[in-house]
């Protein structure tokens, strides 16, 4: 019987050793140029050249960003006239010059003057683009402005007056003075009439009251004594006079310290009340010195 031949079959087994390559190592230090590597045109590379690192870029980008959601462009030359608007009313100009509105000093009614004025000064602002704040502004400054100067030329009048009241008494002492003053009144009332308030604003070369001029106050004395032959009818005593001349200053003093207050309103009481007193003694509210500008 023949052999069997068998062969033995040896299996070798394998393993096989998974290996890891060692992953090179990575670096988030920004030392190197590779980001700005692909970036060709020259312009935007010099713009790049000034940020160290792509994160610091990134923050100037959104940075600005911001920065251009909270301004307001202006309109181009080509610009449509919605964009112009909207750029106007971002600014605070009102579509309208009625969109302004003026202050008004306390205690000062508006003139036909005042009127024109606010007039002029909203076609002004609107013509310029003056927003309403700018122009609140501008009237609060102009009004502040003008209220000084109006108490200056006030001041400058006062003084005035005392001056001439001084060089009178001067040259008219005594009992002179007031008795000429009447002559004054009586013929500044007779002579002018109804005009009489037109020259009361009247004023010299300087700014001052023509009426509170030494030289014109005598003219109409020596007026007055003609008109009158030397005497006036209804003249009060001289003891009279004085106690209605001291009551006339204490009310000054009331008057001046109102003014300085600021209590235009007791002021103007005060002055009226004033002023018949002074009709006790000239006959009339005096017709020589000014009565003040107006406010």
């Amino acid at each position: 019987m023949p052999e069997i031949e068998t062969t033995e079959v040896t299996t070798e087994e394998t393993t096989t050793e998974e290996t890891t390559a060692p992953l090179e190592e990575t670096t988030s230090q920004e030392t190197t140029d590779d980001w700005r590597a692909s970036i060709e045109d020259d312009s935007l590379r010099k713009v790049a050249d000034r940020f160290d690192s792509v994160v610091s870029l990134t923050q100037a980008v959104s940075d600005l960003r911001k920065r251009e959601s909270n301004s307001i462009r202006i309109p181009g030359k080509d610009a449509s006239d919605e964009d112009t608007a909207a750029y106007l009313k971002a600014l605070g100009v009102p579509e309208t010059v009625e969109g302004y509105e003026f202050s008004v000093p306390e205690g000062h009614e508006l003139t036909d003057a005042d009127k024109a004025f606010q007039t002029w000064a909203g076609e002004t602002f609107h013509g310029h683009n003056i927003s309403t704040e700018q122009a609140k502004g501008i009237t609060e400054a102009w009004n502040q402005y003008a209220a000084a100067a109006q108490q200056a030329e006030i001041d400058a009048d006062k003084v005035y007056a005392e001056k001439t009241e001084a060089a009178l008494k001067a040259e008219w002492p005594g009992e002179e003075y007031a008795r000429n003053k009447q002559f004054a009144n009586r013929a500044a009332t007779e002579v002018f009439g109804d005009s009489l308030e037109d020259v009361r604003n009247m004023e010299t070369k300087d700014g001052r009251f023509i009426l509170d001029h030494p030289d014109f106050v005598k003219m109409l004395a020596k007026v007055g004594r003609e008109m009158n032959e030397g005497t006036l009818g209804g003249v009060l005593s001289d003891g009279d006079r004085d106690g209605v001349q001291d009551q006339i200053d204490e009310l000054q003093t009331k008057i001046d310290k109102a003014q300085r207050e600021g209590d235009r309103s007791l002021a103007n009481k005060v002055y009226q009340d004033q002023q018949r007193l002074y009709e006790k003694i000239y006959g009339t509210a005096p017709a020589v010195g000014h009565e003040g500008r107006a406010a």
